[in-house]
């Protein structure tokens, strides 16, 4: 059997797959094709079947029919439009009005329980009791650290002590300044002796360096250079107590300045004074009110009844206010030295 062998090369098989698709796109393609050319030559018969005819004698006799108008569609119904309210802010509470430092503790919780109670027709004595609580804040006492303590005044008097302490760091100031002045003042006149005692020393020593003969033997030639080892060391004595008092005087203010400071410092002390009296006379009122309601039964009573946190508290004052009445004593005693 002999087996011939082609030349040409191997050529790949056809994908019959492949061949169908082309074929159903290429249909496709020539279907639409088609019906587009189709559906162009209708629209242009219809468009011809719509134009008007050219007049003729029957037709120009024959009244014109109008075309009727389109009959209008429905307007498609619309969504109903809602319109919402706006959030009405919540309204702002009025803000309590704190009373000033001296118009007093004002009417208590009891008090206005009693005038409401009265505007509405019902007697004091129909009126509910008030509570230990508010009796107690009636009478300006409010619970802090296991006491019932007037804390207005307290804090009165705390404001009061920072502006005693602001006065006295001012009036001290100038205190310090004019004492400075005066130990400089005082410094310069123990220099001034100093220097007119090395003066007079000086003075003496040359009177007997120049009696004394400076040549002989050698106890004279000793001798004289003692006397003028002395006279050279009082004469720089002199010299450094004089230059002390030249710098001194330099850095001590003129006499306008000194009064300045002398007026100033007066200035500042009697204010110091003034405001150490009125945290005594603070002091004294909120120690006489303590005593007061110690001895109130009315108040005590209240503080055996009252409840929560404050239940079986005492009566003022508290401890810093002990603490700052010693230290007022010492601040009175500075006040009266200066």
């Amino acid at each position: 059997m002999n087996i011939v062998v082609a030349d040409e090369p191997l050529r790949p098989r056809p994908n019959p797959r492949r061949s169908r698709g082309k074929r159903r796109l290429l249909q496709g393609a020539f279907l639409s094709i088609h019906l587009a050319m189709l559906g162009g030559v209708l629209a242009y018969f219809q468009a011809g079947q719509g134009r008007p005819s050219p007049p003729t004698a029957s037709s120009a006799r024959t009244p014109e029919v109008k075309p009727e108008p389109p009959t209008a569609r429905p307007a498609p119904a619309r969504a109903p439009i809602i319109v919402q309210a706006p959030a009405l802010a919540p309204k702002a509470r009025p803000r309590a009005v704190s009373p000033p430092p001296d118009a007093g503790p004002g009417p208590g919780p009891a008090t206005r329980a009693a005038s409401l109670a009265e505007s509405r027709g019902i007697s004091r004595e129909e009126a509910p009791a008030p509570s230990p609580e508010d009796l107690l804040g009636e009478k300006g006492l409010r619970p802090s650290g296991g006491k019932w303590l007037l804390l207005d005044g307290e804090d009165q008097a705390k404001g009061q002590l920072a502006k005693i302490n602001a006065a006295a760091v001012a009036a001290g100031a100038a205190i310090a300044r004019l004492a400075m002045i005066r130990q400089m003042e005082i410094q310069i006149a123990r220099l001034a002796a100093l220097r007119n005692e090395a003066a007079l020393d000086v003075e003496n020593l040359r009177i007997v360096l120049d009696a004394t003969p400076h040549r002989g033997n050698n106890l004279i030639v000793a001798n004289f250079r003692e006397i003028r080892q002395r006279w050279l060391a009082r004469r720089a004595d002199h010299n450094q107590c004089k230059r002390e008092i030249e710098v001194l005087h330099g850095q001590m203010p003129g006499p306008p300045e000194r009064n300045r400071l002398a007026a100033d410092r007066g200035r500042l002390v009697e204010a110091f004074r003034a405001e150490v009296t009125e945290l005594r006379r603070q002091a004294d009122t909120l120690t006489s009110r303590y005593d007061e309601l110690s001895k109130d039964d009315a108040v005590a009573g209240a503080i055996r009844q009252g409840g929560g946190a404050a239940k079986g508290a005492t009566i003022g004052p508290s401890d810093w206010f002990k603490e700052m009445l010693l230290g007022l004593a010492d601040a009175e005693k500075v006040a009266s030295r200066n």
